[in-house]
């Protein structure tokens, strides 16, 4: 938890030249010269800027009390949707919910965006990029998962292809530079691709790009993004591309390191690496600050470096280069750094060391971070179930939601519990009870068939005060109707003229789905089933058709007289799950009547 920090800043500005004998004297007397004001200096932590304000001359300091804050995270998702990217697509969708529920548990402030490319970038051809409206210029992102970028996600479909190498450097300059990047955010980018890059000078490739790689990198590392990179360890790849596959594999990896991400090999869970995600932002420190050239010349290299103490690791490239840096021109130097929560003194400081054109200034600072967490109730969703891959589906029609609320050191301070469930926010006792460590929320009316119901605990204290450490979004869907026979062929009441009984019947369930292995057959009361040779199925979850063959000899029924065929047919509804009850499957007997009028043999 971050509680305290401060900064400390002095500048000093010294000539490097050897008839100097005392240069700490020389910037003092020079210091009025200003010719590297630092004109912004913050440290980031969890997305949230804290600013220093200037307390003395010279020396600038934060002191935040005790906070739990949580801030805001930018995350565009860089995406080669081309054929051979079906798998990688599928694993991203399937785990993607699970990877927003964290953030939401956590509170952050996040938007996401997502470029589509192949040859083209998105919005490009049929490549798309995501847009929550156009009425602005340029890309904008979402704070709405569930309702907006969701369904965009879903809609990533691979196509096309087969002509590697693709046009990544645009894709990842077209997220950086078309989005609406929120300045103190965390910028992020989750790229993923099995091919190779063409870069500028490239010209012979199926596409252009009139970036180079390095103009690239310098743009990730720049402009403070962390890359998340999944691809082949040997990018597929052609001769037109001048980076080939061994030199885009290093791009890919040590642009994503050197940026603070990590890079993973094709194939590795996607629930592994939106763990990583989560956790990096869980963590995410930056100090930054912006220094204005004021030499009245363009200085042609600029370098800064960190000297930090033993209790801050510096995780960004160090030193940082930057040039040409015109005069008059700003610039933001951007490490991110670890700090050891607790540590005083000197260890728990820095110095860095500006360099260019003769000329030197050198900024300290001290972070300072106390551990005075105030962890109020945990809040687990039990019932219905959530958080798996799948949609949760119930067959009560009173269905209640159970949450389980621990504390370690207090109980929950009911008063202060409010939930959301369709919509609708519920201050406690509305609709609420509350018994050990388990809150209780019942319907007053029925739900009906079809019907989706969203819900979400808002706020719970203990009696410390304390708050909800996390929150959570969940839903489920109401199957209140067993599967529908559609069709079947021959119709009751028909005259078997035969001695093998054929009977198919068309059967659909649009919500929850079929239980294909529990469909059986009766006749004249004796079951027949899946898998046993005379009971088939063809179709899916949602539509299919079942089959009865059989001879009268193997399904006993007389050449003459009346034969009962029912067929059972239930959905997918489970009885319970993870100990809660779902009321079980809705499932449904459907019986027809034919006569057997067989000629005898002769």
């Amino acid at each position: 938890m971050l509680n305290k920090i401060r900064f400390y800043y002095f500048l000093f500005l010294f000539i490097f030249t050897p008839l100097i004998a005392n240069p700490i004297s020389a910037a003092r007397d020079v210091l009025s010269q200003n010719d590297f004001p630092v004109n912004d200096a913050y440290f980031l932590y969890r997305g949230v800027r804290y600013d220093m304000k200037e307390v003395m001359d010279g020396e600038f300091e934060i002191d935040l009390g005790c906070r739990i804050d949580t801030g805001a995270v930018d995350i565009v998702f860089i995406i080669d949707n081309t054929g051979s990217m079906g798998s990688t697509i599928n694993a991203v969708k399937s785990n993607i919910n699970n990877f927003i529920t964290q953030l939401d548990s956590r509170g952050y402030d996040y938007r996401l965006g997502g470029v589509e490319y192949g040859d083209l970038v998105g919005p490009s051809g049929s490549r798309r990029a995501y847009d929550s409206t156009a009425a602005l210029a340029g890309l904008q992102m979402t704070s709405d998962y569930w309702g907006s970028f969701q369904p965009w996600v879903n809609g990533i479909s691979a196509w096309g292809g087969a002509d590697s190498p693709e046009n990544a450097l645009c894709a990842i300059e077209a997220g950086m530079n078309n989005y609406d990047w929120r300045p103190d955010a965390l910028h992020i980018l989750i790229f993923f691709t099995d091919a190779c890059f063409y870069q500028c000078g490239d010209w012979s490739c199926d596409g252009t790009c009139s970036y180079c790689a390095t103009d690239v990198y310098n743009d990730i590392i720049g402009g403070g993004f962390v890359l998340f990179a999944q691809t082949n360890t040997s990018p597929y790849c052609s001769g037109c591309a001048s980076i080939g596959s061994a030199g885009a594999y290093n791009w890919y990896h040590n642009t994503a390191t050197s940026s603070g991400g990590n890079w993973y090999s094709l194939g590795t869970s996607w629930s592994t690496i939106f763990d990583d995600v989560v956790a990096l932002i869980d963590t995410f420190e930056v100090i930054n600050f912006c220094v204005t050239n004021n030499t009245g010349s363009t200085i042609t290299t600029g370098i800064a470096t960190v000297d930090a103490g033993y209790c801050i690791g510096v995780l960004s490239p160090n030193p940082q280069t930057y040039g040409p840096w015109y005069n008059g021109e700003e610039h933001c130097f951007v490490w991110r750094i670890n700090t050891t929560p607790g540590c005083t003194g000197p260890d728990a400081c820095f110095h860095s060391i500006i360099t260019g054109g003769g000329y030197a200034d050198t900024i300290t600072g001290c972070v300072f971070l106390e551990d005075c967490a105030c962890p109020g109730p945990e809040a687990t969703p039990l019932c219905p179930p959530c958080g798996g891959t799948g949609v949760t589906y119930t067959a009560c029609d009173d269905q209640q939601i159970t949450i389980q609320l621990t504390d370690d050191d207090s109980n929950v301070n009911t008063s202060t519990i409010s939930m959301v469930v369709d919509g609708v926010t519920y201050n406690f006792p509305d609709h609420m009870s509350f018994a050990g460590d388990v809150l209780t929320w019942t319907p007053d009316v029925p739900w009906t068939n079809g019907q989706i119901v969203e819900y979400q605990i808002i706020s719970a204290e203990d009696m410390n005060g304390c708050p909800l450490l996390n929150t959570f979004h969940c839903g489920f869907v109401v199957d209140l109707r067993p599967p529908d026979i559609i069709t079947i062929d021959p119709a009751c009441y028909t005259e078997i003229g035969d001695t093998i009984l054929n009977v198919s019947i068309g059967i659909a369930d649009s919500l929850s789905g079929i239980d294909i292995l529990g469909i059986y057959f009766t006749v004249n009361g004796t079951p027949y089933y899946m898998g046993g040779g005379n009971v088939s199925y063809t179709g899916d979850y949602t539509y299919g058709t079942a089959i009865l063959n059989g001879t009268f000899s193997e399904l006993g029924i007389s050449d003459v007289g009346t034969v009962e065929v029912c067929i059972y047919a239930a959905d997918r509804v489970p009885s319970s799950e993870s100990g809660c009850d779902l009321c079980r499957p809705n499932d449904t007997l459907f019986c027809c009547e034919y006569y057997a009028d067989t000629p005898p043999y002769a």
